[in-house]
């Protein structure tokens, strides 16, 4: 839990906004949106003792990355049940292994049916698609079998 933004997120990457809730600052000055990104030198933002502190927090970069959330809910995540569990994962591992920022995360691959076939059946509880969708003010929007499917999923919840 995001105790600050009042969210349900456990982690950087699968808060869709690690652009600009992290910055990491390293040993020799660089500083980069994560100590992950960091470590690997890519996506810097320059260095602390180079630049100012407001040059390096309206680096461009940290608007491309969190720009690549709206690109990815409205392309690859378009319509992902668990969209706001992961929204679209790391950039970095995007990065990292498609050479893209704006694609998403190989996490995907085994997120989505971990939370479908584990998660969901072993503990018997369903991630509603109120947490999924109403975190960030769009719960209500969507087609009308979207809606539907939230109503039977808030009676299984229930």
């Amino acid at each position: 839990m995001n105790y600050i933004h009042k969210t349900p997120r456990v982690c950087c990457e699968l808060s869709g906004k690690c652009s600009h809730n992290w910055m990491y600052i390293g040993p020799t000055g660089n500083v980069s949106q994560c100590g992950r990104v960091g470590e690997f030198g890519t996506m810097p933002y320059g260095n602390i003792q180079n630049q100012t502190f407001e040059e390096l927090l309206h680096h461009p970069f940290r608007d491309e990355i969190k720009n690549r959330t709206s690109l990815l809910k409205e392309t690859e995540c378009k319509d992902c049940r668990y969209w706001m569990v992961c929204h679209g994962g790391c950039p970095l591992d995007a990065i990292l292994t498609n050479g893209n920022l704006n694609t998403k995360a190989p996490h995907c691959d085994w997120v989505k049916p971990f939370l479908s076939e584990y998660f969901e059946p072993v503990s018997g509880l369903k991630i509603p698609l109120q947490f999924i969708e109403g975190v960030d003010g769009e719960a209500g929007r969507g087609s009308e079998e979207r809606k539907n499917r939230r109503a039977e999923e808030q009676k299984i919840v229930r």
